[in-house]
């Protein structure tokens, strides 16, 4: 009972979260974001790159600040390799933070949808 009060309450969120509900039309895959426990986790930068264009960037957007879901345009296809980066301020110096970061390849097909989840994990504390 307590699986299913949990999932319900989930989905009402969801149901609420304009994000999901919007940026997702049009979208051949959808890209979740998890810290290592498998925990949504909001962040607040994906980019992806075609495995032959490698040094050229495509930023996808949130209508928010920080987004744990986001989505491909439906015209990619391909080999891509998706990245998402977070940078957390410490509280106490502005000009420092935490920066956590995850990737994954996927061979993206216009015609069929797909989603992926990114594990998000601490990579190095930087200062400006």
């Amino acid at each position: 009972m307590k699986s299913v009060c949990i999932t319900l309450f989930t989905l009402i969120l969801t149901g609420c979260d304009d994000r999901l509900s919007s940026s997702g039309d049009g979208s051949n895959l959808t890209i979740l974001t998890t810290d290592i426990a498998g925990k949504r986790l909001p962040i607040n930068r994906v980019y992806w790159v075609y495995d032959s264009e490698p040094n050229v960037l495509h930023e996808l957007e949130c209508k928010t600040e920080l987004c744990d879901s986001w989505y491909l345009p439906v015209e990619i296809e391909g080999n891509i390799a998706v990245f998402a980066e977070n940078a957390v301020p410490f509280d106490n110096d502005p000009y420092c933070a935490e920066v956590y970061s995850g990737e994954k390849s996927i061979l993206i097909d216009k015609n069929q949808a797909q989603t992926i989840t990114i594990e998000v994990k601490y990579s190095d504390s930087l200062c400006q």
